[in-house]
């Protein structure tokens, strides 16, 4: 099922470390405005889209559900942490070799 572009907004928002609050400051835009696109009472118009990826460092793209972003170290570190006991010896040592390259 795709995600719609509010659910997309905030796993963005989230992963910036932004409220709506600091969004709407960081953005110039009202933080009214915010919590409606984060509700999905509404969607921005195009030039209001583009000030929202600026601030977000997101591709359209990503927030309009056409593109998955890029996991950040975090999303990373956190799935290899979670997967970590299922790792045979040969896989740690193969792990640890692409890091140091």
């Amino acid at each position: 099922m795709e995600k719609l572009f509010c659910e997309l907004l905030k796993e963005e928002m989230k992963k910036a470390g932004l409220s709506q609050r600091q969004l709407a400051i960081k953005s110039g835009l009202t933080e009214a405005s915010i919590s409606k696109y984060c509700s999905g009472l509404r969607t921005p118009e195009t030039k209001v889209l583009a000030v929202i990826c600026k601030t977000l460092g997101v591709s359209s793209d990503v927030l309009l559900g056409l593109k998955k972003n890029e996991s950040s170290f975090d999303d990373i570190k956190n799935s290899i942490i979670a997967a970590k006991s299922q790792f045979t010896f040969q896989e740690k040592m193969e792990l640890i070799q692409l890091i140091s390259m």
